[in-house]
């Protein structure tokens, strides 16, 4: 027995919410839907790249960094500015290791600490830091007392 259906006849009532992401996908629940989404920051993403390929160079995996910058596609002028970022003070490379993007937002970008790298001494590249940063966003580096402060 087949019956004709109409629009009004049939009616699905199920709660669907949008989650904002590349992809459209359908969540069953608020909170799914608008949850923090939490990544490593790109800065800290470089960081730790350029300790992965100083790594390989020293250990004799690859000869030089050309090599590397060819096998990854890169100039070496762009190889040599990720590796730059090896010259900053370990404790602001530390910091740098623990940044998270929230909701896609960097707390900082690569060129703002690309200049950081300029200045030669560690201690003056910690005032530059404590100038630039933690009188913007005091989580910078003051937040941590676990850690002696700069002078």
């Amino acid at each position: 027995m087949n019956l004709p259906l109409s629009r009004d006849d049939l009616s699905v009532v199920l709660p669907i919410f949008r989650a904002r992401r590349r992809r459209v996908a359908f969540v069953d629940s608020v909170e799914a839907a608008h949850g923090v989404a939490r990544r490593p920051a790109k800065v800290a993403l470089m960081l730790a790249l350029a300790h992965h390929i100083q790594a390989a160079i020293d250990r004799g995996l690859v000869p030089d960094r050309s090599t590397v910058a060819r096998r990854f596609g890169l100039t070496t002028a762009r190889l040599t500015q990720v590796l730059d970022l090896l010259l900053l003070a370990p404790d602001i490379q530390a910091h740098l290791l623990e940044l998270e993007a929230i909701d896609g937002r960097e707390p900082l970008t690569e060129k703002h600490v690309r200049s950081l790298c300029l200045v030669r001494y560690w201690a003056e590249q910690r005032l530059e830091w404590k100038a630039r940063y933690c009188s913007v966003n005091p989580c910078h580096l003051a937040e941590r007392s676990d850690r002696p402060q700069p002078p």
